[in-house]
C-alpha cells in the first residue's frame, strides 16, 4: 500500500513537471536562440528564461537536504551524524551542516551537466564562452534542431540528480572543486569543459586511497600531512593541488563518508561507476570503459573533443535522469504528505 501511494504521488509530480516543461521549453528555445547565439546578444547571458537552480532555489535546496536527511540516517551512526537545515547564507539558500548544535559550514550544490551556454562578460556581447554544447551548436548545420536538443539536455541535466554539494567557502562565489578536469583544447579559441563528472569522481577515489594510506599508519590525520601525501601519489589533482588547500571544510566533508564505497552509496553515483567502483567514461561509447588511475590524463583530456558530442550528452542526460528518479522517488517515499 506504501508503495503504491508512493507511485501515485510519484506520477504527479512527474505529470506536473511536464506541464512545466512545455512552457519553458519554447521560452529557453526563443531567449537562447535570441540572446545568446542570434543578432541580439546580451553581456554575460544565459538567456533571460535560464535559472540555474545551484544559486538558491530554496525548493531545490530543501528537496536536497531531505535527500541528505534520509541517507544520513540510513549510512551514518548515531553519535557521527551531521544535522541538515536550510538557511539563508550570504543572501541565498544553502544547507547549514551542524554536529551537536554545532554549525560546521554551508553546502552548495554544483551541477556537472555541463556549462549552459553563455555570452561573454565583455561590453560588445558578441563572443560564446567556449563550452562544449556551444561548439557542438557552431558545428551543426541544422541550427534549430541542434539549439531544441540543447534545451532538453539543460532541462533535463539541471536537476537533483545533476547535483554534487561542496562546502562554500569564504571568498569564493563558486567552490574551488568541480572545474577545470575537462581540460581545455584550441578550437577557434579557447574551449574549455569545468564539468567532467567522471574526472571528478575519480579524484574522489583518489581522496579516499590516500585516507585509507595515511588511516592504516595514524589515528589522527592532519590536513596539510594529507595534502602532502595526496600530491605524491596524484600530482596534479585539482583536488589535491588546489581544492583541499582553498577549502578548510572540504577535508572534513569527504572524511564524513569514510571510504569511496560509502560516497557513492550515499550520493546514488552507482550508475556512473563500473567494476571496482572506477569512474565510466563518459567519452566512451559504452559503459565497458573506465577511467583508472594508470591512465593519461591528458589522453582523457583530449578525447573528449573527438567524441561524438550527441551521444556523450544523450549517454550523461540517461544518467542523469537515473539518477534524479531514484532520489525523488525515495524522497516521494518518505515523504508521503507530497510537501516538498
Amino acid at each position: 500500500m506504501v508503495i503504491t501511494r508512493c507511485k501515485i504521488l510519484f506520477s504527479k509530480i512527474r505529470k506536473k513537471a511536464l506541464d512545466v516543461y512545455n512552457w519553458w521549453e519554447k521560452n529557453y528555445y526563443n531567449s537562447l536562440r535570441d540572446e545568446v547565439f542570434g543578432p541580439n546578444k546580451k553581456r554575460y547571458s544565459c538567456g533571460s528564461i535560464y535559472n540555474d537552480p545551484d544559486e538558491g532555489n530554496k525548493k531545490y535546496y530543501d528537496w536536497l537536504r531531505k535527500f541528505l536527511e534520509i541517507q544520513e540516517n540510513k549510512y551514518i551512526n548515531d553519535g557521527d551524524r551531521f544535522q541538515y537545515t536550510i538557511c539563508n547564507y550570504k543572501g541565498k539558500s544553502r544547507i547549514k551542516v551542524c554536529r551537536n548544535s554545532e554549525t560546521l559550514f554551508f553546502l552548495k550544490s554544483d551541477q556537472f551537466g555541463f556549462s549552459v551556454p553563455k555570452t561573454e562578460n565583455d561590453h560588445e556581447p558578441k563572443k560564446l564562452m567556449r563550452h562544449p554544447y556551444v561548439i557542438y551548436y557552431e558545428n551543426k548545420t541544422d541550427k534549430e534542431k541542434a539549439l531544441k536538443n540543447i534545451v532538453n539536455w539543460v532541462y533535463k541535466t539541471r536537476s537533483i540528480g545533476g547535483s554534487f554539494l561542496w562546502p562554500e567557502e569564504e571568498g569564493f562565489n563558486q567552490p574551488p572543486y568541480n572545474i577545470n578536469r575537462g581540460g581545455s583544447q584550441n578550437l577557434r579559441g579557447s574551449s574549455y569543459i569545468n564539468d567532467r563528472v567522471d574526472l571528478t569522481l575519480l579524484e574522489l577515489k583518489h581522496f579516499y586511497t590516500v585516507l585509507e594510506i595515511l588511516s592504516s599508519k595514524n589515528n589522527e590525520i592532519e590536513l596539510c600531512d594529507f595534502i602532502e601525501e595526496y600530491r605524491k601519489i596524484y600530482p596534479g589533482d585539482i583536488l589535491g593541488e588546489i581544492s583541499l588547500a582553498k577549502s578548510p571544510h572540504l577535508f572534513m566533508w569527504l572524511r564524513h563518508f569514510d571510504t569511496f564505497d560509502m560516497y557513492i552509496k550515499y550520493f546514488i553515483f552507482d550508475m556512473f561507476v563500473g567494476e571496482n567502483n572506477y569512474p565510466i567514461n563518459i567519452c566512451a561509447s559504452n559503459d565497458n570503459v573506465i577511467i583508472d588511475s594508470t591512465k593519461d590524463k591528458k589522453e582523457i583530456k583530449i578525447k573528449f573533443w573527438e567524441s561524438n558530442f550527441e551521444d556523450l550528452f544523450e549517454n550523461l542526460c540517461s544518467k542523469i535522469i537515473s539518477r534524479a528518479q531514484k532520489i525523488e522517488e525515495m524522497i516521494s517515499c518518505e515523504f508521503k504528505d507530497g510537501n516538498f
